[in-house]
C-alpha cells in the first residue's frame, strides 16, 4: 500500500509550543505501509516510521473510508511524491 492517510489529531505526542499537532488539528501522513487491527484499535505504520491509532472514527463517513481504503489498497497501488525521494 503506498498511500497518505487523512486525520485529526488528539493527544500526539509530538504537540508542541506553537501548536503544531495541537488538539483537532488535521494531518496528513506520509505513505502508508501497513494497518492491523489490534486490541480494538486500529494502528497505521507510515514509510516515515510513523505510527498513529485511529481511536474513534467521524460520524460523517469515517469508518467508511477506512474500509474504502482497505479495499482500495488490495486493488491500487500508486507512488506519492515520498516514494521517488
Amino acid at each position: 500500500m503506498s498511500t497518505p492517510c487523512f486525520g485529526v489529531t488528539h493527544a500526539h505526542i509530538r504537540e508542541n509550543a506553537l501548536g503544531r499537532f495541537k488538539d483537532g488539528h488535521r494531518i496528513r501522513t506520509s505513505d502508508v505501509v501497513r494497518i492491523e487491527l489490534s486490541q480494538g484499535y486500529w494502528s497505521v505504520y507510515t514509510q516515515s516510521g510513523s505510527h498513529y491509532v485511529i481511536a474513534t472514527f467521524s460520524r460523517n463517513g469515517g469508518r467508511q473510508s477506512l474500509d474504502t481504503f482497505l479495499a482500495l489498497q488490495k486493488r491500487v497501488t500508486h507512488d506519492t511524491h515520498y516514494r521517488f525521494h
